[in-house]
């Protein structure tokens, strides 16, 4: 099996709109199935949860679930 470039990847999917540069000329089926093989091990090797030192601000929208906010 080839080494995987991702690098390569990207470049090509950059240049989708570009002479000939059509989506399913640019990334193949076994290729796309690689990206998702490696991110799948790249999730499962990292951890959901980090830890923090408080005090910790955070910002966002929740969505109406005050009370899921509140610790």
């Amino acid at each position: 099996m080839a080494v995987f470039d991702v690098d390569n990847m990207i470049s090509r999917l950059l240049n989708v709109g570009m002479a000939g540069g059509r989506l399913t000329t640019q990334v193949g089926e076994e290729e796309l199935h690689r990206v998702c093989q490696k991110a799948k091990e790249v999730f499962i090797s990292q951890s959901s949860l980090i830890e923090v030192d408080p005090p910790l601000v955070v910002c966002g929208d929740i969505h109406g679930q005050v009370p899921a906010a509140v610790c």
